[in-house]
This record gives structure tokens, sequence and C-alpha cells, in this order.
């Protein structure tokens, strides 16, 4: 092609451009452009930090819309400002001002924080951004009010690139489920057609309501619809007549042409689920590290429309919403996935619109949500991030018990006939991996046999035989004949080679020889036969633990890898193997009653103590907690090798009475709850609580369960070794459960994958991310078998279990066991929130909270909305 072939082309870019330049010129909102953030390198006690934070925050020049929006707040109270000052005539108090307000922002009511302020006649809050660099993210009011984390007395109502623009509410802003129940029957009863005498009478009159319904089947969301509804009078009878013809009209247009029969015939099949909208906010900044900073996956939904047209404008109607829910059941791993989505899903075309069209507006969003408990209806459930809300109440012996065997059911039914397991699988997508690691296999035969001693099911012990069978075949023994270029294994010793020499190619991984792998199988083999009572494998179990033995080096240090020089893992380090074959060892020490299996814990104590302690003395005197606590570095060294060396302690403590090796899991076990466990005490979200920070941009997630193995083998320890100091690793641990019991699904919670069955009993990787993996699955499986047995060990505490000889009783959880009967086992519901009305429905009148500026529930619509 000659030049002038090319000429109109680059003409049309540079017009295209040009438009899209000119385009974007519009002044009013989305603030793309990333500004230079105060207070980002504070250190000393909290109070001192916001308080330096103060003196470097400057004026905040503010947009019409939040200036108007300001002196509306305004002409109904007082404004108090955190950090915040504002350009323009406004009339603002600084809470610095008040100590006696600025004593309790620091403490976690924010409830006595929200009444201290209406009695300073207040009823606007301005609060910095820029105070996260100052606050650590706990739960903390003010940090609460930076990050704009749990709040149930503070209603958003505007965000700018430097200010969240709160209202203080005089009641919480949390729905009873009696209120979730009438409405979820009302919208049913519509549905059904029932003439209006047999519509369950409302005990909630808002004079304005904003609801989102859905409707679904076993599996993802095939109907959703939004209606808002004013009235001083029936408002919530209206909004229920709107929501149930809109709801008809959408499955009638894109659900039945799709094959699923008409509404009315799948009623019996369908699940609805609710969300009351209860706070909707204008978000300002909205470039793609603005959202991830201000996002609160799971929690934070969206709507999205064309804003208000000014003079002589056409603009046309657009509308998205979608409750923050969604990203949880779609497993969507971050904020712009989530909102990507959500506008696709009512066709916009750009991926990003909110970024690139001036003329819209974002607006941030939170629900009170409930659900039918059962297709075809049933009690209301109140859903919190799209899963059963789960108190520390729940975590006692026999639900720890049934949780224990609900997961030994997963592994049994993912086990494939050639004896390997499901080793991945995302259930929203009913997808599978084709990956494998061998070391997270073995995990199975530990668990199994765990779970055998629990519910003498003797399945358990088969799968568990099953699993090592597996392993087997990849084992080589010093007597086997000698294949390069992996060395062989030292005289008297047994190893795994996976993938093997055969293998590699079709794996497309080198064959390799892992410490890891015999260390994590001599568990599962020495569980599997102290459950059995078999001496069938102790060969295995002495040869393998020979190998774990050789691989200790002079200095104490164990070597992760056996492989030859210019493997490609030959320099890799691996934090998580010293713990796991220290372990081993004591674990066979115990086992053959031969104490000399632990003379490696002298020589690893003098290794790894020093190294443990100069890392976690690298701490970052300007970093906030937990995120910047440490670097990254140094955080993953420490945490991987942290979990492990407790356990390891334990044991050697527990045949010995060690005291250096008692205070050394002590003081692993102490770091690891102090510097990333989000305890009940400092979660800045209740649902956090029991779990364990990972990395900024992830919810809690399946590591936890890594840190509770931890922390569970420190309450053992701690329970005979040091009583007093028992009840930290106590608690850490019954949290982490608490967090579990989220993370593990049941009936209930497994409302929106396709397979049910399949995921019964599993582990998912985050709060938000549902994909499943053997790891996941093994490392909470042994947190709750090690609680059980650290709860038998303590001298305190009387076990309180289910039978574990009747195999009869409905056991884990509805669906578990194969064969078993669960009719009568009803509702699963760990909250024991449940509202089952006598006699009329409406006899009992509701009332949920309603506020906001004119009154509604989430307050009058801010000028300009629409």
């Amino acid at each position: 092609m000659n030049w002038s072939s090319w000429l109109p082309s680059v003409i049309l870019i540079v017009a295209v451009g040009g438009t899209i330049l000119y385009y974007n010129q519009d002044t009013s909102t989305p603030r793309l452009r990333e500004r230079s953030r105060s207070c980002r390198s504070l250190s000393g006690e909290v109070q001192d930090r916001i308080d330096a934070c103060y003196g470097e925050l400057g004026t905040t020049q503010l947009s019409p819309e939040v200036a108007e929006l300001l002196a509306q707040i305004q002409r109904d109270g007082a404004l108090f400002t955190v950090g915040a000052n504002l350009s323009g005539d406004l009339e603002a108090v600084r809470v610095q001002d008040h100590p006696t307000i600025s004593d309790a922002l620091l403490e976690t009511d924010d409830a006595e924080v929200s009444r201290l302020l209406r009695e300073q006649g207040v009823r606007g809050l301005v609060v910095h951004r820029d105070l996260i660099g100052a606050v650590d993210r706990d739960r903390s009011v003010i940090a609460r009010l930076a990050h704009h984390d749990e709040l149930r007395w503070f209603q958003l109502r505007y965000v700018t690139d430097e200010l969240m623009v709160y209202t203080v509410r005089s009641s919480p802003s949390r729905v009873p489920i009696e209120t979730g129940d009438q409405l979820l029957r009302g919208l049913r009863a519509r549905l059904r057609g029932l003439p209006m005498t047999e519509w369950p009478k409302q005990g909630w009159h808002p004079a304005t309501i904003r609801l989102i319904g859905t409707i679904r089947l076993q599996g993802k969301t095939l109907a959703i619809r939004h209606v808002i509804s004013a009235s001083e009078s029936n408002a919530v009878d209206l909004a229920l007549d709107e929501m149930a013809e809109k709801l008809t009209r959408e499955w009638e247009r894109q659900v039945e042409p799709a094959g699923h029969g008409r509404l009315k015939d799948r009623l019996d099949d369908v699940r609805l689920e609710l969300h009351v909208v209860m706070e909707r906010a204008p978000v300002e900044p909205r470039s793609r590290t603005a959202i991830f900073e201000l996002w609160e996956m799971g929690v934070d939904g969206m709507m999205f429309r064309q804003r208000a047209p000014r003079p002589g404008e056409d603009l046309e109607e657009k509308f998205s919403y979608m409750p923050g829910s969604e990203l949880v059941v779609s497993s969507d791993r971050s904020a712009d996935e989530f909102l990507r989505e959500s506008v696709a899903a009512f066709g916009w075309h750009d991926a990003r619109p909110w970024e690139k069209d001036p003329r819209t507006r974002l607006d941030l969003i939170r629900d009170e949500h409930f659900m039918e408990s059962s297709p075809g209806g049933g009690p209301a459930v109140r859903l919190v991030r799209g899963m059963p809300e789960v108190p520390m109440s729940w975590v006692t012996d026999r639900h720890v018990q049934d949780m224990l065997v609900s997961g030994g059911e997963w592994w049994l039914h993912n086990l494939r006939s050639d004896k390997s397991f499901e080793y991945k699988y995302w259930p929203v997508q009913n997808r599978r991996s084709t990956e494998y690691n061998e070391v997270r296999h073995i995990l199975a035969a530990r668990d199994l046999a765990d779970t055998w001693r629990y519910r003498n099911d003797p399945r358990y012990l088969d799968g568990s035989e099953a699993a090592m069978d597996w392993l087997m075949q990849f084992a080589v023994d010093h007597e086997d004949p000698v294949q390069g270029p992996l060395p062989h294994p030292p005289e008297g010793s047994l190893l795994f080679r996976y993938p093997s020499y055969k293998l590699q190619a079709a794996v497309k991984k080198q064959a390799n020889q892992k410490l890891g792998t015999v260390a994590v199988a001599l568990l599962g083999w020495i569980a599997w036969a102290d459950a059995s009572g078999s001496s069938e494998r102790d060969p295995q179990i002495r040869r393998m633990a020979n190998f774990v033995r050789s691989q200790q080096e002079g200095d104490g240090r164990f070597r992760a890898y056996y492989v030859q020089k210019g493997h490609s893992y030959e320099q890799n380090k691996n934090d998580i193997v010293p713990g796991e074959a220290m372990l081993a060892l004591g674990m066979v020490a115990e086992y053959f009653d031969e104490p000399e299996w632990l003379g490696a814990y002298e020589g690893f104590l003098k290794f790894y103590r020093p190294w443990f302690r100069k890392r976690a003395e690298r701490k970052r005197s300007i970093g906030r907690w937990p995120h910047d606590t440490y670097e990254n570095q140094d955080r993953l060294d420490l945490v991987q090798f942290g979990p492990w060396s407790v356990m390891a302690a334990k044991q050697v403590y527990k045949l010995t009475g060690d005291k250096d090796a008692a205070e050394f899991g002590l003081e692993v076990a102490d770091w690891m709850i102090d510097n990333y466990q989000w305890r009940g005490d400092v979660a800045p979200w209740s649902d956090y609580v029991g779990g364990y920070y990972k990395l900024p941009e992830e919810l809690p997630a399946m590591q936890t369960f890594c840190y509770s193995e931890g922390t569970a083998a420190a309450y053992t320890l701690a329970s005979r070794y040091a009583p007093e100091r028992k009840a930290k690793y106590e608690r850490s641990t019954a949290e982490a459960i608490r967090f579990l019991e989220v993370m593990q699904f049941d009936a209930l919670d497994s409302y929106f994958v396709a397979r049910p069955e399949k995921v019964r009993g599993g582990i998912k990787y985050t709060m938000n991310e549902n994909k499943i993996r053997i790891d996941y699955v093994g490392h909470g499986l042994s947190t709750l078998s090690q609680w059980l047995d650290a709860r038998a060990y303590d001298p305190a505490v009387e076990l309180d279990l289910w039978p574990v000889d009747d195999l009869q009783r409905a056991a884990g959880s509805p669906g578990s066991v194969p064969g078993l009967d669960y009719s009568g086992v009803g509702l699963y519901l760990p909250s024991g929130e449940l509202y089952l009305p006598s006699g009329e429905l409406g006899s009992i009148p509701p009332q949920a909270p309603a506020d906001g500026v004119g009154g509604g529930v989430e307050g009058s619509e801010p000028p300009g909305a629409r």
C-alpha cells in the first residue's frame, strides 16, 4: 500500500481522536486525574499521627454539587468536619475542638459518636479521606469513617476526591428480619396472583423506599429489577406492586425465551431476593485507582446513569443498577470487574463508561439484603456480602464436628476413579482445572483420617488410603534402580518424584523431588495408621522419616528441594517446609515412641529463631496496620514460616516439656495474631472477624486457615504450658472457625452455584472469589480437627460432641452424607435470626429505620439527582 492509500485512514483516526478529546473536556465529573495525597509518612501513636495529619491538610475546593448538598444539610443542623477545611462560606465546626467527640472517634462505638454529635445539633459530618494515612484500618469510628467501612449510625451522602460527606443517623440502618420476611412474602403473593385480601400486611411505613429485586433458579440471577416508591401511607405496598409487575415482565422477555418456562409455572422452583437500598452517594473520583480505594467488594453496589440534563441538553435515558452481593455470587475479583459487568448487563457498550463519559453519574449504594431460605419460599434469611451471617455463638464443639464431617464428605465426593481429587473448581462457571499438585493432594490423607476420629465411618479411612495409594505411584526408594538426573534417595529412605520422568512432558513441569511432599505425606500416613490401628505402612513411614531427617543441614536449616545442579528449583527457597519437616519428625517420634527423632529440633531452633526474629524486627515505622506493617517480602517470609513452626513447637513441647520450644511457638503465634488477624475488637467489618489480612486487593481469604492451624497449636500448647495465656489463642482460633463457616459451602450459601452437591463442604478462596482448591479444604479441616483436639487436651474444657459411632445421625450440613435423611434437620442458619410468625403474618408490626434529610430510607436525593 502506498502513502496515498494510508492518508484517509490517518485522517480518520485523528478525527476520531479529536472527537474523543473534545468530548472529555466537560468540566463536570468524573475526576480521573490522581492528586497528591497527604499524611503518607506519619509515625508515632495514633493520636499523634492524626494531629500531624490535621496539620498537613489544606483547604478543599468544593464542586457546586457538593457545596449545594452541604448547604442543604446545614439547613437541618450543624456541620462538623474531621480534618476537612472547606472552601466557601459554609460554617463548619472542627471536631478536634470538641475533645469528648474526638476521644469517642478513637473508640469503636459509632452509636455513641452519633449520640454525642446529635446532642450538639450536628446533622452533617465531613471527613477528609487522607486520614487513612494516619489511622490503622481497624474498628475505631474515625478509621471506619475515613475508609467508609461498616457503619450503622452514619449515612454516606457524597464522595469527592478528598472528602466523605455523611449525615448523622438518629437510628441504626439495620432493617429487622421481620421486615425482610414480610417484604419477600408480599412480593411472592403478588407474583402468585393472590387476591389483595391474602397479601401479607406490611408493618413498615416509610415515606420513601427503593428496592432491587431478583429471581433465580439454582444458579445465577435470571431477572433483576429496580423500583422506587414514595407515599405517606403505602410506599411499601406500591413498591411491591411495581416490583412484581416488572419482574414478571422481565421474566417473560428475557428468561422464558431461554427455555425456563413461564414464571407462574416455576414459582415453586425460584428463589426471591430483595435489597432495601439504605445508602446512595454520588462518586466524583472515578479512576481505577480511586474505585479500588473506595469500593468495598461484595458490600458496595452501584447505580449508573446519564446525569440530569442541563438547559438545552437532550440526554438518552439509560440506567444501570446492581447490588454489591452480585460481585460475590459472580465471583468477581475486583470492583472494576464488578462495575464493568454491571454496565454491560444493561447495554452500555464502553467497558468503563464512568471513566469516559462526563455526562454520567456513578452512585455507590449499600443495602439490606434478604433472601428466601429455600426455592418456592420459606422464611427470610439476612445476607451480608451475599452470605448468611455467622455469630461467634455458632462456634460450638458439635457445630465444629459437623463442619469437619461436611468437609470430609467434600473430599469423598470429589475423589476420582484414579484416586486423585478434583484439584480446582470454579462453581460459578462450572469449570475444572487440569493442574495438579502432589503436596496439596496428600493433605486428604490426614484430613480424612482426622474426620474418621470424629465420625467413625470407614469410608473416610478408605478415602485416606486411596490418597496414599495415588501418591505411592511416584515413590522412589533407595533400593530402586538409580535413574538420573535427579539425585537418588539416601540409604534407607524414600521420597516422591513428582512429576515423574514419564509424566513431566504431559504436565509441562520438570520432574521434581520436594521435601514438603514427604513431610506432609508423613502426617497423612501417621494419621491413617493411628485411626486404623494398622502397622502395615510402618516401613514406609520409617523410610520417609529417614529422608526428612537427611535434609537438615549442619546449621539446622532444612533443604526444601532435593534436585541436581542446574535444576529450575535448585536455588528456590520455601519457608513453609522447615516447620512441616520438624512437625513430621515430631509426629514420627510420638508414633514410634522414639524420642531420637526430636534431635533435629535443637538445630532447627538454633537457625530459625534468629532468622524469624531478625525479620520480625523489620516492622515499618510509618506503615499503617495491617496493610503496610512490613515490606511484602518480609511479610511473605514470616507468614509462610509461622503456622507450621508453631505446630512443630507444640509437638516438641507435648513430648518433652521443652520450655524453649513452647516460648518460641507462642512468640510466633503472637506475631501472627497481632500483625495480621482481623480480631473481633479490631475488624472494620463484622464478617471479617477471624480472618487474616493478606493483600490490599483481596478480602480475607483461605490463608486464614493456614494461620489458624498454628493458633490452634498455640492454644494446645498454652493450655498446659501457660494456662494464663491460653485465652488469646483460644479466642483467635474460635474466631477463625467463625470465619471458616462463612467460607465453607453448605446447603444454604450455595444458592448461586449450578451444582451445590459438588461444593458442599468445600472451602472457597476469598470472601468474594468462589473457586475451591484441595489445599483450601485441607488447611480448613486441619484447623477444625486441631481445634477439637486442643479442646480435648485442655484440662479446663469438657468436650461436647455428637457420638462418633452414630452413623445414622444426619451429620454435617443438610445433604452432606449420602443416604442419610435430613428432612428433620430444619433450616441450617448459623445466625439463628429466623422469623417464624405465628398466626396472621401481619400481626407483628416490624419497624425499620427511616432517615435522611427530608425522610426516606436512603435520604433525599442530592441536588441534580434523578
